[in-house]
């Protein structure tokens, strides 16, 4: 039997999402207590299509949105300041998300909780 590379691909992704699932867990308990094992590992799902939407394709890169996304919100990168680093193509996109925390200020995160409650993305 031959496994095409597109399958391999498909294995490490989901073998990634496991990971972090697990990962999200044990480090981040609080937050990750309101979801059940599958709700988190859709939202891992999500950040990480959201993720590679902005190029990002290292399993730290797509950890770290993962980490944001549970953290602050899920469409966290819907905020305009932070979608405007994550598209900054001057950079590049797996050291993208890393530069959030020196990038944006405690008011951009502010903003990024205040719109999930509303449901809308940050202004």
């Amino acid at each position: 039997m031959l496994i095409r590379r597109e399958q391999m691909e498909a294995i490490s992704v989901a073998m990634l999402e496991d990971r972090t699932v697990k990962y999200l867990i044990k480090q981040y308990p609080v937050e990750s207590s309101s979801y059940s094992t599958r709700e988190l590992a859709d939202l891992v799902g999500r950040s990480f299509q959201r993720a590679g939407r902005y190029g990002m394709r290292s399993q730290g890169s797509l950890q770290a949105f993962a980490v944001l996304a549970l953290i602050a919100a899920p469409e966290f990168d819907e905020h305009p300041r932070i979608r405007e680093i994550l598209m900054d193509a001057e950079l590049p996109p797996d050291f993208r998300v890393l530069l959030l925390g020196e990038c944006t200020t405690s008011l951009d995160w502010q903003q990024v909780q205040e719109s999930a409650l509303r449901g809308r993305p940050g202004k």
